[in-house]
C-alpha cells in the first residue's frame, strides 16, 4: 500500500471514529465517506492532498446522493474556511 493510501485510510477511520457511522445529512448508516471539498484534479492541485483528504474534509454518508449533498465545491468562501480549519488542525 502506498503511503498516500494509507493516508487516506487512517484519515478515514479518523473521520468515521470521531464524526460516528451515521449519514450527517439523513441518519441512515454510513457506508461511505463523502468529500466536503471534492477530490477533483483542480482541487488536489490547489489544495494539497493532505487537506483533501485530511478527516474534517469528509463526512459520512450513505448514498450518493447524500454524498452530492455535503459538497461545499461551488462556495469559495466556505472551502477557504474549511482549509483555514484544516490547516489549524493540522499544526497542533
Amino acid at each position: 500500500m502506498s503511503s498516500i493510501q494509507k493516508y487516506k485510510n487512517e484519515q478515514g477511520e479518523l473521520c468515521f471514529r470521531k464524526k460516528g457511522w451515521a449519514c450527517v445529512e439523513c441518519g441512515k448508516p454510513a457506508t461511505q465517506l463523502a468529500h466536503i471539498i471534492p477530490q477533483d484534479k483542480v482541487m488536489l492541485k490547489k489544495y494539497g492532498y493532505l487537506n483533501i483528504h485530511h478527516w474534517m474534509n469528509r463526512e459520512p454518508t450513505c448514498n450518493l446522493a447524500c454524498n452530492a449533498k455535503s459538497s461545499i465545491r461551488n462556495h469559495p468562501l466556505a472551502i477557504e474556511r474549511k482549509i483555514k480549519e484544516i490547516e489549524e488542525e493540522r499544526k497542533q
